[in-house]
């Protein structure tokens, strides 16, 4: 589980993919990237990583690094609310120990 402590006592949790569980909503992000126009080549590229790798992060073979859905989150101008429909992020409160999703 990849996390990330944010101002304010806010812990940023990304699941990872065990027991048969998605990181990525593949066919909202395929949705997404399909609106935007570009091209799995043009967006790898941006990323550093090699069509096949993004592939494989898209279709959950491997997991995003969270670099890499910062870079991916701007590129394609996902907001907020979107992220966490399409990367399964849930945020801790560490003051009233709340989940949100």
């Amino acid at each position: 589980m990849l996390t990330n402590i944010l101002q304010g006592g806010i812990v940023e949790l990304q699941s990872t993919k065990t027991g048969g569980e998605s990181v990525t909503n593949t066919l909202l992000l395929n949705e997404i990237i399909e609106k935007s126009g570009l091209k799995y080549k043009s967006i790898a590229s941006h990323l550093g990583v090699s069509y096949y790798t993004l592939h494989n992060k898209i279709y959950n073979k491997s997991e995003f690094k969270l670099s890499e859905i910062r870079k991916l989150c701007e590129f394609l101008k996902i907001d907020e609310e979107m992220q966490k429909q399409v990367f399964f992020i849930i945020f801790v409160d560490l003051k009233s120990t709340s989940l949100t999703a």
